[in-house]
């Protein structure tokens, strides 16, 4: 006796075929100064602005940012601790002091310090920077996009 394979999809009572669309991928760009600028001109919160910069200074993935304990932080010396997923250890990042200022600022701001960073879901931190592209560039970006703009400027630098 042959045995049917069962289908992955099971076919819809109406008949119609049922396909499922596929997600819809921001691209992967490195960004002009000029759209950095406009970019951080939107940002309407002393949060988000800290996570942006954050993001354009030193290029992390958005599950080490929202991994980051306020405790790793060093202001004096400029430098956060970070873990590094990929290599399995810890390492050192050191922002523009911009940045630390905006990071300072930002939790200045709150009445009593959080255990991380930003207490928020990478999926979170992806809605905000999609929001802020849209209504400041007119298209949406991802996350990584701060990570590509990140090397790109690195590179020229070189």
């Amino acid at each position: 006796m042959r045995k049917r394979a069962i289908s992955r999809r099971p076919a819809r009572r109406d008949g119609k075929s049922s396909t499922i669309g596929k997600r819809k991928r921001h691209p992967n760009r490195a960004l002009t100064e000029a759209q950095i600028r406009n970019l951080l001109a939107a940002i309407e919160n002393i949060r988000d602005d800290a996570l942006i910069r954050l993001g354009l200074s030193v290029g992390l993935r958005v599950s080490e940012v929202v991994s980051i304990r306020t405790s790793e932080i060093d202001f004096e010396r400029g430098l956060i601790k970070i873990w590094d997923e990929k290599k399995d250890r810890w390492r050192a990042i050191m922002p523009t002091m911009e940045t630390m200022g905006t990071l300072k600022k930002y939790l200045n701001s709150l009445p009593k310090p959080p255990q991380y960073l930003f207490p928020m879901a990478a999926k979170t931190v992806e809605r905000i920077i999609q929001g802020y592209s849209k209504r400041s560039l007119g298209f949406a970006i991802s996350w990584h996009s701060l990570r590509t703009t990140y090397v790109s400027r690195s590179v020229e630098l070189e």
